[in-house]
């Protein structure tokens, strides 16, 4: 019997999305043009072009840009995106500006919230 290994094919760096583990802090300024998915804890800015995903059991203080916001743990700040989800156990609190909203029952949101028809 034999066994094959499939060859490894890298994605060119430029394609590679953002991870911020479970476990992990960080703090400061993080941007892309890309995906950011944060399973930490992070405090500071945030400017993700596709989108930024909170996972459950992160945490996010601070400000966020992005195309999509999903999340699924716990934020507060200041958050602009053309949508945001709220996934069930969810907690977000602050100021939000998104053309389409997203809540699942069991997600709690605290704040002001603003439709904004241009992004």
């Amino acid at each position: 019997m034999a066994f094959f290994r499939k060859k490894r094919v890298e994605q060119p760096l430029a394609e590679k999305n953002t991870f911020l583990a479970g476990g992990s802090r960080f703090e400061g300024k993080l941007s892309t043009d890309r995906t950011v998915a944060l399973a930490g804890d992070f405090k500071g800015f945030i400017i993700a072009g596709k989108e930024l995903s909170m996972e459950n059991g992160s945490t996010f203080s601070g400000e966020a840009t992005s195309g999509i916001f999903s999340l699924y743990g716990k934020a507060k700040g200041n958050f602009n995106c053309r949508l945001a989800q709220f996934f069930p156990g969810s907690h977000w609190e602050g100021k939000l500006s998104a053309k389409k909203l997203q809540v699942a029952k069991g997600a709690e949101l605290t704040g002001e919230i603003k439709e904004n028809l241009n992004r």
